[in-house]
């Protein structure tokens, strides 16, 4: 449920590629021989993932506070 209103704030292609990179490492973790991560931390992983992605990084940051550069 909480995936399936993000629809509404990130683009349709981004999702589909933030859940199918957090599941693939969570298969190789599985495979590692480790134990599965439950649903609410994969849900948690993906959200968190999407807010990094969201934010503008310090380089981004450094060239719009010196224009000149």
């Amino acid at each position: 449920e909480r995936l399936a209103l993000l629809g509404e704030k990130y683009p349709h292609d981004l999702l589909v590629k933030v859940i199918r990179q957090r599941l693939e490492q969570e298969r190789l973790s599985i495979a590692a021989g480790k134990a599965c991560a439950s649903l609410n931390d994969i849900v948690a992983s993906v959200l968190g993932e999407l807010e990094t992605l969201e934010k503008p990084s310090q380089n981004d940051s450094f060239w719009s506070q010196n224009p000149y550069l």
